[in-house]
């Protein structure tokens, strides 16, 4: 979907399971209609590389729009994870959407100590503990990485428009994500 307006009445949007699974399904029961006009598609050209530490982000040109992410965590419960998917209306909606934030136990003691987050839980972020997951299970093996793959494509979406090309991301979050969207962008 390339052309919606939402309009909200709180600071954000209800955060549901911690995926974009009901959004999505709301979405597609509103209807989806056709318009007559051309979709404007960023078109990946040449090369871009962005590094920080550990944090690489690169876009290639493809013929379509593909994310690939690494993730590397130091928690026996997560680890290391890899996902690479085409980005259509099919894939993103059965390969991507319905994976769930997710958060390890120390940060949420944390931030519920500066009375922030007061209404996460096991129903809405996949929370991970010292010894594990606290949640019963996953949905999918890989629904870390799918999760960042999600959040990456959420930031591209700032672009204002679709992009047509391959991202490539190791150990991004939130901050480089935006970072490089606005790189595009210039």
């Amino acid at each position: 979907l390339d052309n919606l307006c939402v309009d909200i009445d709180a600071n954000e949007p209800p955060v549901g399971d911690g995926s974009a699974l009901s959004f999505v399904d709301v979405l597609i029961d509103a209807g989806v209609v056709e318009q007559d006009a051309k979709r404007q598609v960023y078109v990946v050209d040449e090369p871009l590389l962005m590094r920080d530490g550990e944090v690489i982000l690169v876009v290639v040109p493809a013929e379509t729009f593909r994310i690939s992410f690494t993730i590397s965590f130091d928690h026996k419960a997560i680890g290391t994870q890899y996902g690479s998917f085409d980005i259509s209306r099919d894939s993103f909606k059965k390969e991507v959407a319905g994976a769930r934030t997710f958060c390890l136990l120390h940060e949420v003691e944390l931030l519920q100590a500066q009375g922030l987050i007061k209404g996460g839980s096991l129903e809405n972020a996949v929370v991970v503990g010292d010894e594990g997951i606290l949640n019963e299970s996953l949905r999918c093996p890989d629904e870390f990485v799918r999760h960042k793959v999600l959040d990456l494509l959420g930031d591209l979406f700032l672009l204002g428009c679709s992009l047509r090309g391959h991202v490539i991301a190791i150990k991004s979050g939130h901050a480089a994500n935006v970072a490089l969207t606005k790189e595009i962008r210039a």
